[in-house]
């Protein structure tokens, strides 16, 4: 994007849902290198254009009066750019956030190639969240597999070993223990 733009300082922030922040995700010459980067939807430019779904291009944002006051005394002077939605179907997954120094702006053909790549990249992006979701079930699968496999062929000991690697695997923790009712007793 940022070759075919022209322009050498741009980012991808990300939307998680289920934590309803948006994450700096990559970067090239956006400043610090800290990529734990996180707004809110309505925070930020990028929280704006997730919370409104409407891409910000704008000559210099400073200066820019649609941008609250807070997010433009955060931005530097003498810097544009756009700050483009990243949709996949009806949902907002992202934006696509190109920096530009004056005198140059955004050209309206710009504009036009941001909105086209940002609609490959949102589909791309949802694309990529579906098959690290099929990747994840498959695996889940193949644990169930291997339990069932080890319960119906191997003694006690053994099929509760792997039902604990199979958990440990899956859930990605350190420990884990099965606890057993010592008969008579009620005591595990």
């Amino acid at each position: 994007t940022l070759e075919i733009i022209r322009v050498n300082s741009g980012s991808i922030w990300l939307y998680d849902t289920a934590t309803d922040q948006i994450k700096l995700s990559i970067h090239k010459n956006w400043g610090g290198e800290n990529s734990e980067v996180f707004v809110r939807p309505g925070e930020g430019i990028p929280g704006l254009v997730v919370k409104s779904g409407n891409g910000i291009i704008s000559h210099e944002f400073c200066s820019d009066l649609r941008i609250p006051e807070k997010n433009r005394t955060d931005t530097q002077k003498g810097v544009g750019g756009a700050c483009i939605p990243l949709f996949s179907n009806e949902n907002i997954v992202g934006v696509l956030f190109i920096h530009v120094n004056l005198p140059r702006e955004i050209s309206p053909g710009d504009v036009r190639i941001l909105h086209a790549l940002a609609e490959i990249g949102g589909n791309a992006i949802h694309r990529a969240h579906l098959l690290e979701q099929s990747i994840k079930q498959i695996e889940q699968l193949n644990s169930l597999r291997t339990i069932d496999f080890a319960i119906s062929t191997l003694g006690l000991d053994s099929a509760l070993k792997t039902v604990l690697d199979q958990v440990i695997s899956q859930l990605k923790v350190d420990a884990a223990a099965v606890l057993l009712i010592q008969p008579g007793t009620q005591n595990l």
